[in-house]
């Protein structure tokens, strides 16, 4: 990521979190940094931060990316957006081996009833 732009992100960062009322110690729990230091680099464009971070950020913010990015003015409050909790709902499917994805998949498929035959059979 060149300069210019880490400063842009980091600004951003900054700006979107003190709009929404949040420390520099939210973002690095909430991103599992050992320390707050991190976040107070990222802000200042002097370490980079990967795009499922930025994606993190921007969900807990609740502003959308292309802000974050530098792309628009204003932030665009996502009221709709992806709550943190789906979001970690998200990544843990992703881990779903095959037997995983076909369980939840029935479950998927099936009326509340059916469901919880299911899982109480698994259990």
């Amino acid at each position: 990521m060149d300069k210019e732009l880490k400063l842009v992100i980091g600004s951003r960062i900054k700006q979107a979190r003190n709009n929404a009322g949040k420390l520099q110690k939210d973002l690095s729990n909430l991103l599992g940094y050992e320390s707050q230091s991190i976040i107070s680099e990222i802000e200042n464009g002097k370490k980079d931060i990967d795009a499922s971070d930025l994606f993190k950020i921007a969900v807990f913010l609740r502003v959308d990316i292309s802000y974050l990015y530098g792309v628009d003015e204003k932030p665009q409050i996502q009221l709709d957006s992806i709550k943190l909790d789906e979001l970690k709902m998200i990544e843990d499917v992703r881990k779903f081996d095959e037997t995983d994805k076909i369980i939840f998949n029935q479950l998927r498929e099936r009326n509340d009833n059916k469901s919880k035959k299911i899982l109480s059979f698994s259990s």
